[in-house]
C-alpha cells in the first residue's frame, strides 16, 4: 500500500483533529437535548472540584465524516477520573494506508487554557492551545511532521447542531510555505447503536 501523499494525509489529519474542537462549540445545544447531562453552574458531588474540561464533556462518543475520498472515525471518552479525555482517530482514504491516531485532551493549569497533544501511526506529534471565542473554539496547532518538519495551522470548530459542527484549517504552514485553507468540512455525532 502507499503512504499518503503529504497534502492528503494533512488533510486527513487536520480534520480528525478539529472534530474535537468543533463539537466542543454544540455544547449549549447538546445540553438542552439532553436532560442528563451537567449543566453549568451545578454543582460538584462532595470532594470533587470542577473540572475546566466539563465544557467539553458532551464530546464523550463517536464522530464521523465520509466525503467522496476520504472516511475520517473518531471516538473520545474520559480518562479515569474524568482529568483528561481520550480521542483516537482513524482515516482513510482509497489505495493508501490508513492514518490512525490518539489526541489528549487537559487543562493546564500553569497556563491556565485547554490544550491537547495528539500522536499519529505515522510518527508524527503536535500540541496544540485551545481559546472559545463566541460559538467558536480556535485551536492553535503546532507539530512536527514524520520527516521532521515543522508545521502550524489554526484550526477552527463551529457549532451548526447539536448533532453537527463544521471544522475549518486556516494559515496551513510546512516548513515556512503556506498551504491551501482546508473547509470548512461538516462532522456530524453517530447515531448511538451504529
Amino acid at each position: 500500500m502507499r503512504r499518503l501523499s503529504f497534502h492528503l494525509r494533512s488533510q486527513l489529519m487536520l480534520r480528525s483533529l478539529l472534530l474535537v474542537a468543533v463539537v466542543a462549540v454544540a455544547l449549549p445545544a447538546a445540553r438542552a437535548a439532553d436532560p442528563t447531562a451537567a449543566k453549568p453552574g451545578a454543582a460538584e458531588p462532595a470532594g470533587q472540584p470542577a473540572s475546566p474540561l466539563q465544557d467539553l464533556a458532551w464530546l464523550v462518543g463517536e464522530w464521523g465524516d465520509t466525503g467522496p475520498d476520504t472516511a475520517i472515525s473518531t471516538t473520545i471518552r474520559w480518562t479515569k477520573n474524568k482529568t483528561f479525555l481520550s480521542y483516537s482517530f482513524k482515516a482513510s482514504a482509497p489505495g493508501m494506508d490508513d492514518l490512525e491516531g490518539t489526541q489528549v485532551i487537559g487543562w493546564d493549569p500553569a497556563a491556565g487554557t485547554i490544550r491537547s497533544w495528539m500522536f499519529d501511526s505515522d510518527g508524527g506529534f503536535g500540541e496544540g492551545t485551545w481559546t472559545k471565542k463566541g460559538n467558536r473554539w480556535i485551536i492553535k496547532f503546532k507539530q512536527v511532521m514524520p520527516d521532521g518538519r515543522k508545521a502550524s495551522a489554526t484550526n477552527i470548530y463551529t457549532v451548526v447542531d447539536a448533532n453537527t459542527i463544521t471544522w475549518q484549517s486556516i494559515g496551513r504552514e510546512v516548513d515556512g510555505k503556506f498551504l491551501e485553507n482546508v473547509g470548512p468540512i461538516q462532522i456530524v455525532r453517530k447515531a448511538a447503536g451504529k
